[in-house]
Order: structure tokens, then sequence, then C-alpha cells
């Protein structure tokens, strides 16, 4: 091993310096080709997936592929015709490495000096050799551990927290595409779906019973103009809302109404996982958060229900008022869609469904309950198949308490007709309905960024969030009152919030509840209120806030949390048109 890297990095230091040695180069770069005869398309398959994931970098040059290649190469049985098959399985696995731990990259003057240190260094020849044999050393010491990971318990991805696969999305993206489009004959065969060969340990994160919606930015790219013209076709129609003061105000409240919500959904919040006895939740399969730092670095862990189920509800014990919890993980990134054989037959819950469908089908998650032989060589059919995927308690010394996500509250706008209460965009409906034919244009929703992951920030927070949509409602109310005798022609219903889905089913977890619901809160402090101030005396009395509109059902009801996928889609396809249906 250590007479091939002293080769390598000879032969590289000599390609620097020296043009006469292309001509040793084109004789090894012959040898290479001959080897590629031999595997055939297992090598030219390998060749493409390294150029392709790489392409535009400096480690797609086809020297340093070839290179990578060979050293697969000499590690085989070449003769073994059983062996040379696992060459572009070998491949795979060195690639999969490579992202979490790329090859070192040589730099002058070194990336981590001062101005004033780089500036004396540079004229100095011992500074570079100093530079030059660290870089050695990095990289002999990259090459030794990339030789190990063919080798049985040596095969695993380790990593340190959910941060450095959250920012690594594109490029894993990047990877499962090219595969399936070097190795489009195994795919169209069905013989292996787009996942990571190596399974991969992540040693720090925060798991939370969430689930991360796709937000504006994400889902137009961060085309402003498509957002902010369609924010302005939505709020033309302030007229219909029927609030007093010659339509001034009213426009005002549909231009206020309609940025909240926008803001709300431009990063994308996090809905909570209601029970399975929930239509729109039950499954086989269940989808938990897991990220670092925030909701939006973050990626979904996928597994049978029963088994994450069992291990989060073991991680929640003796952690209270809190709604993430810190854990490692173990599982196999996967391309997953919603095609996938697992999935189908609504193994998945619909309101996941609803949220995967469209643009956001595909993409990198985490499976946590899968098998694989015990050396990642071998056909699956060949030696003993163990179950790869885990949700543990993380290190003691690694254990954070920080992790932000949105605490929010949504108030449906209901407007009378006939003597019932409907949702304002579905009054010009025929039949009128319950169900909001516009409902982005009916929701009022407030929220709070806070830390979850923190009892006691958890509990301000949401304390925080009550006071403020309370006082937001009473002062949007106040602002349309014309004379005591004035009655405010809207109310808001209380729908749902981030630890409440508002369908009578109750949350999957409820230990990830946060202490006290934000219902209760408001209601709280709304009665308090009510004893001094005499607008919010009048929004008891006049049932302006409604905080029981939708309860005593036994399943869900139309705005409840889990229906926010299929809502915000259908927003979503609204882009473009002037008007959305009934």
């Amino acid at each position: 091993m250590e007479l091939m890297n002293l080769f390598w990095s000879g032969l590289e230091a000599m390609s620097q310096r020296y043009s006469a040695i292309t001509m040793l180069i084109g004789i090894i770069l012959a040898v290479l080709t001959a080897i590629g005869f031999v595997f055939l398309g297992q090598f030219s398959k390998s060749f493409r997936l390294f150029r392709n994931v790489y392409a535009g970098t400096e480690r797609s040059r086809t020297w340093l592929v070839f290179q990578t290649l060979f050293s697969i190469a000499v590690k085989m049985k070449v003769l073994d015709k059983n062996e040379r098959l696992t060459f572009f399985k070998r491949a795979r696995m060195r690639l999969e490495h490579e992202i979490f731990n790329p090859r070192p990259v040589r730099s002058w003057p070194p990336l981590d000096e001062d101005g004033n240190t780089v500036r004396i260094k540079s004229f100095t020849r011992q500074a570079r050799l100093e530079e030059k044999k660290e870089y050695n050393e990095r990289l002999a010491e990259w090459r030794k551990n990339m030789s190990l990971i063919y080798t049985p318990g040596k095969q695993i991805i380790e990593v340190d927290d959910a941060g450095d696969v959250t920012g690594l999305m594109e490029t894993i993206s990047r990877y499962f595409i090219v595969v399936r489009t070097v190795d489009g004959e195994n795919q169209q065969k069905g013989l292996d779906e787009l996942k990571f060969i190596c399974p991969i340990e992540i040693k720090q994160g925060f798991v939370s019973p969430q689930h991360l919606l796709s937000g504006l930015l994400v889902k137009f790219n961060e085309k402003w103009q498509k957002i902010l013209n369609k924010f302005n076709s939505d709020t033309e129609d302030f007229a219909r809302l029927g609030l007093p003061n010659a339509n001034a105000f009213a426009r005002d409240f549909r231009q206020l109404q309609m940025f909240i919500y926008n803001c709300w959904l431009m990063w994308g919040p996090s809905i909570p996982i209601c029970s399975s006895n929930c239509g729109l939740s039950k499954g086989a399969y269940i989808s938990l958060q897991y990220g670092y730092g925030d909701e939006n670095n973050s990626l979904e862990i996928v597994g049978e229900r029963t088994f994450l189920s069992s291990k989060l509800n073991k991680l929640a014990r003796g952690s209270e008022g809190v709604m993430a919890i810190n854990a490692r993980v173990e599982g196999r990134l996967q391309l997953s869609k919603l095609s996938d054989s697992k999935f189908m037959g609504n193994q998945l819950p619909e309101f996941i469904r609803q949220s995967w469908t469209g643009l956001q089908d595909e993409r990198p998650v985490l499976h946590l309950t899968e098998t694989q032989p015990t050396d990642l060589l071998q056909s699956p059919i060949v030696g003993v198949e163990n179950p790869v995927g885990d949700l543990r308690a993380a290190r003691a010394d690694t254990v954070s308490s920080y992790f932000s996500s949105y605490l929010w509250v949504i108030f449906v706008l209901l407007k009378e007709e006939r003597g019932s209460w409907y949702p304002v965009s579905s009054i010009q409906c025929s039949p009128l309905k319950q169900k909001s034919a516009s409902p982005w244009k009916d929701f009022l929703p407030f929220f709070e960024h806070g830390n979850i992951a923190d009892a006691e920030t958890c509990n301000f927070c949401k304390d925080q969030l009550a006071h403020k949509a309370v006082l937001g409602i009473i002062h949007l109310v106040e602002k349309s009152m014309q004379g005591e005798d004035a009655t405010f022609p809207l109310r808001f219903a209380y729908a749902c919030a981030s630890d409440d889905p508002g369908c009578f089913n109750g949350l999957e977890f409820p230990r990830f509840s946060g202490g006290q619901l934000i219902l209760e809160r408001m209601k709280e402090f709304l009665s308090k209120e009510a004893e001094s101030n005499p607008i919010a005396k009048r929004l008891v009395e006049d049932q302006v806030i409604v905080f029981d509109s939708y309860s005593g059902g036994h399943h869900m009801h139309p705005h409840s949390s889990c229906f926010l996928p299929e809502h915000i889609k259908k927003h979503y396809d609204t882009f473009g048109q002037s008007e959305a249906p009934c």
C-alpha cells in the first residue's frame, strides 16, 4: 500500500514539473485501457459515473478518474468473473465514501492563513516544502482510508451531524441521477433501487415527529417574480370580505393577511404527525424529521411505523416539554419516489404522498428499515441478510439542546351566509361548502421561530405565540370598528397548530407536544385579556374568535394540518392562473 501511494504521489509530482512525463502517462493510460477491456461495461459505467458526478471540478480529470479505477482494479481478482462483476459496485462504494470524505486538495497559500502570514510565507521555499509534505501526508492517509472501504465492518459511512448530509443534498441527488443514467439497464429491469450501497451513520442530529412542507422559495427556485405576481392577484378580491370603511380597511386587511400567509410559507413550515387512526396518516410506513440547527436543515427518515414508533417513544422517556430530541441514526440514503414498490398500495400516509407529488416527488431520504448482506460486495441472495437502520440516543458528549422550528397556529376566516358561517373563499361558490375553495385566501397564520429542543425556551415561545395571535386579532378588529354598536362581519375559527393537528385523532407522538397546547394558552390569555380590554370582551361575547368551530367530530376536518399538503399543493397549482376554481 505504501509503495502504491509513493508511486502515485511521485508520478503526480513529476507530471506537474516535466512535460516529458506525458509519454509515461500515455503508456500507463494504455495499460488502464487494457484493464478496461477486461472489465468491459463495468469499467465504462464506472468511468462515466465519476466523470459525470464530478463534472466541472478538478476531480473529473481523466487522469484522476483512471487513477481511481486502477486502484480499485489492482485489489481485485481480475480472472474471477464473479469478482469482476462487482467492479461497478466497488466504484459506487468508493464514490459514496468520497462524497462525505473528498480527496484532499492542495492550495497555496494555505486557505486558513491570515494575509500577513501568507505574504511572508509565499516567498519562502521552506514553507512551500512543509505545505507539500503536509498535503502528501493527508493524501496518503485518505488513500489508506479509501482502501479499507471494501472490508466488511468498514463499509459504513460515518458523518458527524445531520448538517453534513443536508449540505450535500445537491451532490447526493446528482449521484442518484447519474447512477440511473449510466446503469439504465438494471434500472429498467428493476434490479436495483436508487439507493446508496453503503449505509450511513449520523452521530448527531435532532429527530422530531413533524413533516417539512415545501416552501415557496424551494418550490419556485427563489423566482420572486412568480411569487409576487401571485401575491398581487390573490389580494385583488378584498371587496368580498365585506369589511367596513369603504373598502380601505378591507384592502389593508387582505394585504396583511396574505403577507402573513406567504411569509409563513416562504421557507416551509413543518406540520405535526397525527395519529394513525386518521385516514390521511395511516400507513405501514412513516416519515420523521431529522435535522441539525433548524428544520430547514433537515432530511426525512423513513421506515416502518412500528419500528420508528418504538424507537422514538423509547427516546422520549424522561424528556418533557420538548418537540425534538437529540439522536444518532443509521440507515441507507435513497432517492425515494411514490412509485417505489414499498410505498405502493397506500403504504405511505396520504398527507406525505400529497407532499411528495409533483417536482418534490424525488428526494433523498434516509431509510431505516432495510436489509443488506453482511458483506456489501456479495449478492443480496448470498450470505446472511442483516437489518440496516437504527435510531438511538446520541452520545452524552455530543448532546446539544438547540433545534429551531416554526411554532404556528392557523385561523380560518369565516363569513355568514344564509344563516351559517362559511370560509370566505367559498361564498361565491355554488353550492356552498364548508371546505375552502381557495384555502390560502382563508388562512390567517401566526408564527414564532423558536427552539423546540429546550423545554423552557419552547414553553416561552409558545406563550409568546399565543399572546401574538390573540393581540393580533384584537388589533385587526379594533381597526375596523366604527362606533360601539358596530359588528365585525368575519369570524376567526381556530383550525390547527404546530402542536395540534386539529383533526380529532390527536398526535401520533403526544410526548412531543412541547407541554401545554397553544390552543389552551390562547384561550387562557383571551379570557384574561377580556377582563380589562373592552374589544377583547366583545370578541368573546360576539364569538369573533371561535376555538371550537371544528371540534366535536370523529375524523379530520377540512382545515386540519393533515390537509395542509393538499391545500398548499392546490395553491402552487394556481400559479399562473387568474382565479382558482371553486
